[in-house]
């Protein structure tokens, strides 16, 4: 389930020497659903979902598309006590405390969509031809005349 990149684990690649994942951000928000709900299922390849790494060698942090990440980059050694999925609760804390995490949410909160609200209006159906008006016969004594 957790077989994803997760925080502190060291990646290196062709490009980068050495690396250390930081953590997922979904459009620029840490992104901790697999630990809140972990029987959810999600697709890494999607054009919302980067991931924050450092690079070893000068400390500079970077975004990368999390699907390029995932081809370029090898894992040195996978955390196992964190790609377990009894310790998700541990894993929350660690996001919720990373500093470089609060510092990308504080920055891009602005950009995460408002929340969606339905409003429910009443639409007119179409009328069955019993619900048809028909025009009321002129009663008036000008008929009879």
């Amino acid at each position: 389930m957790f077989n994803f990149p997760q925080p502190c684990e060291q990646y290196y690649s062709d490009s980068y020497a050495s690396v250390t994942v930081v953590g997922i951000l979904e459009k620029g928000i840490p992104w901790d659903l697999p630990y809140r709900c972990p029987g959810i299922g999600w697709n890494p390849h999607s054009k919302a979902y980067t991931i924050l790494m450092r690079i070893s060698s000068g400390g500079q942090v970077i975004e990368l598309p999390l699907s390029c990440f995932i081809k370029e980059f090898t894992c040195v050694s996978p955390d196992e006590f964190k790609r377990n999925q009894e310790n998700r609760f541990s894993m929350l804390q660690i996001i919720t405390d990373d500093p470089i995490l609060q510092i990308w949410r504080e920055k891009n909160i602005h950009h995460y969509p408002d929340e969606k609200i339905t409003v429910i209006r009443n639409i007119p159906v179409g009328h069955s031809w019993r619900d048809i008006s028909r025009p009321e016969p002129d009663i008036s004594y000008r008929n009879y005349l």
